[in-house]
């Protein structure tokens, strides 16, 4: 009879030990799908902000004329101008292009098919309100002239009647006085449209000076608190199959065009016989400064679930808890199509 029984508790203590083994495993598991659901449950309420221009229309060739006359051997090409050394780019084309105007003998037509090549690279890279002109000079010593001309923006105001809570400091990259370029736009309306209850718009609208435009922003936002509720099946029949989530939402709080979240989970059973559960917490915070968004990310996942013991059930539980703080630079490529935000640290 002792060696009977002693037989029973080596067949059953392999068991309760592979069991034990097994709730261990599964913690990984556990804290993994916690932490998908919180990702896809902060995506639902985070809309999607990204601002992009409209893809490039294919434009008419600009075709150098054929035996122009009178015309006038060009060897050389300059761009001059306030800040031309930045703006050497609209020159590629011309000088050493597939295509280029170096070599060829121009006239008036040629010419003026030279600045409008230029303008085009000039407005592609996004400098939309500056100007490449003409000034006149004397075309004998084969070099051809260009001046760059840089639009300039004036000012930055939200328009009349906007609420004193909307904030443009931390949002738009650029400042008066700085060259106006689309890219920067864009970035600008991205994060104020990157609150879910904000409306917001940019109008390009002409200075008093010339090439000066200003910056009208068109900004509106609803309620601030939002309230979510969720329930879906994600769970697992170890810890519990249904998830029930609250997540109590706060956008531009502080008025930095930020977002808040804080989320509180637990299960609603549906697992196996016992007593198991899991409970979540989950509280995040982001804010853009200009082409940079910083964000800061903390979670607490805890679970239990009971073991068959030899002689008695045992409650097996973990806890773990992670804190994440990251900075992503956003890169807007000079043509359509956009380019993937390029993370830079964690």
């Amino acid at each position: 009879m002792q060696a009977c029984g002693l037989l029973l508790s080596l067949l059953v203590a392999p068991a309760w030990a592979q069991t034990a083994a097994e709730a261990s495993a599964r913690a990984p598991t556990e804290q993994r799908r916690a932490e998908e659901r919180q990702l896809q449950q902060r995506e639902a309420l985070q809309r999607g902000a990204e601002v992009w221009g409209t893809p490039d229309v294919p434009l008419p060739a600009l075709h150098w004329p054929e035996h122009e006359a009178p015309c006038v051997p060009v060897r050389h090409i300059a761009l001059t101008g306030a800040e031309s050394d930045r703006f050497q780019f609209v020159l590629q084309d011309l000088v050493a292009g597939a295509d280029p105007a170096v070599g060829r003998c121009l006239g008036t037509e040629g010419v003026s098919i030279a600045v409008a090549r230029a303008q085009r690279r000039l407005t592609a890279r996004g400098f939309t309100t500056s100007r490449i002109l003409l000034e006149p000079q004397n075309l004998s010593q084969g070099t051809l002239r260009l001046s760059l001309l840089p639009g300039r923006i004036s000012a930055i105001r939200f328009a009349d009647g906007t609420s004193p809570r909307a904030t443009q400091l931390n949002a738009v990259p650029v400042r008066v006085g700085d060259i106006l370029n689309l890219r920067d736009i864009e970035q600008a309306l991205e994060n104020l449209r990157r609150v879910p209850t904000v409306e917001a718009d940019i109008q390009i609208v002409p200075g008093k000076g010339p090439a000066e435009s200003e910056l009208v922003l068109r900004w509106r936002q609803a309620l601030p608190l939002r309230l979510n509720l969720s329930l879906d099946d994600s769970g697992t029949r170890a810890t519990g199959r249904y998830q029930l989530s609250a997540t109590l939402s706060a956008d531009h709080w502080w008025t930095l065009n930020d977002l808040f979240y804080l989320t509180q989970g637990r299960d609603l059973g549906g697992g196996e016989p016992g007593a198991r559960g899991t409970r979540n917490t989950s509280l995040y915070y982001s804010l853009p400064l200009g082409y940079w968004a910083l964000g800061f990310n903390a979670s607490r996942y805890s679970y239990f679930q009971s073991v068959a013991g030899l002689y008695q059930d045992y409650r097996y539980s973990g806890s773990p808890s992670c804190t994440r703080r990251a900075r992503r630079w956003t890169t807007r490529p000079a043509r359509w199509p956009p380019a993937a935000s390029t993370p830079v640290a964690t």
